[in-house]
Formats: structure tokens, sequence, C-alpha cells
């Protein structure tokens, strides 16, 4: 497992719960709760994609993405007043910018998504036995944080099984291809000899 970036994607949780716990402070004291956490929840995510965006080096697409986002995220506020629906919403959406950015294998996809609905019931059981909002996202993090040495272990292990084949095919025939080039240096120096010894 890659432990330096699951370090470094917990590092970043910290700071994305930190900021999103202190907004939903602020924001509770003007509105309700419902509203706390809505904005909370988006400011987190929103983060997180930047977070994602920036760590692949994207620029157009990037902007593109945080907009669609913004869009999206939008609607899903105007349209839905539970914090369930807009919690998948933006765990969906985490979780589809993973798989469009790092995803080569179906396999690690799936394994992203069943940690991403882990992660949200780590959060909900923590957030609801805590009361506390930090932790609700800290926790929700700290299991995001596992989805990058995980993957990162599962990469190495499907690409690995999809190199053994080819490799050991090219081994093969690059042995037999040398082999095949000492028996014809080794004939014409047979030949060679025979044809001296006959002279």
């Amino acid at each position: 497992m890659n432990y330096l970036s699951f370090l470094r994607s917990a590092g970043v949780g910290i700071l994305i719960s930190l900021f999103a716990a202190s907004s939903f402070s602020i924001v509770k004291i003007t509105l309700d709760a419902y509203s706390a956490w809505a904005l909370s929840i988006s400011i987190a995510t929103f983060l997180s994609l930047i977070f994602m965006v920036r760590k692949n080096g994207l620029k157009k697409g990037g902007f593109s993405l945080l907009v669609c986002y913004l869009a999206s995220s939008l609607v899903v506020l105007l349209i839905s007043p539970s914090i369930a629906v807009l919690a998948i919403f933006n765990t969906l959406w985490l979780w589809i910018t993973r798989t469009v950015l790092w995803h080569k294998h179906a396999i690690s996809s799936v394994g992203d998504l069943v940690l991403s609905v882990g992660s949200l019931f780590i959060a909900f059981a923590v957030g609801t036995h805590t009361q506390s909002v930090f932790m609700s996202f800290w926790s929700f993090f700290l299991a995001q944080a596992l989805i990058a040495p995980t993957l990162s272990f599962c990469r190495q292990q499907l690409s690995g099984k999809n190199d053994i084949v080819p490799s050991y095919i090219a081994r093969k025939t690059d042995n037999k291809t040398q082999f095949d080039q000492a028996r014809r240096s080794a004939e014409r120096a047979l030949r060679l000899l025979k044809h001296q010894a006959d002279n």
C-alpha cells in the first residue's frame, strides 16, 4: 500500500473537515441546520474536487468539472430537502470524478464505489454517535483516504497480472531468437572447420 498517498489524503481530509465544520458553525448562526449541513457538505465536496483536479494536473477540463459540479449541486439543493440525498449525491460526485480521472479497470472503480458507500455509512454512524460535525467529516475523509492506497495496490496487482503473460512470451521469444542465432553461428563455424579440414 502507498502510505504516502494515504497520509497526504488524510491530511487534506483533516483540513477540509476543519473548513467544513467551521462553515457549518458560522452558517448555523444565521440559518437553519439543513442549510448549514447542505453548505458544509457542498464546500467539502468542492474542496475535494479541487484537490483531485490539481493532483491530476487538469486545467481546462478541471474547470469544466467544477462548474458542472456547482450547477448540479445547486439543482439538487433546490430539489431535495434531505441531507441523506445530498450526502449520497456528493459522494457519487467524488466517486465519478475518481473513476474518470484515475481508474483504468472496472474492478478498481467498483472497489472505489464500495469504499465510498462505506465511508458514507461510517460518517453517518460517527455523526449520530458523537453529534460532532467535524468528526462526521473527518471519519468520512479518513475512510476516503483509504481509497488511494487501496486502489494503488489494486492497480499494481492488475497491471502485474496483465504484464506477466506478455513479458514471459517476450522473454521466451528473446531466448529462442538468441538460441537460433547461437545455433546458426555454431553451424557456420562447423562448416568452416570442415572446409578447412578437407583442404
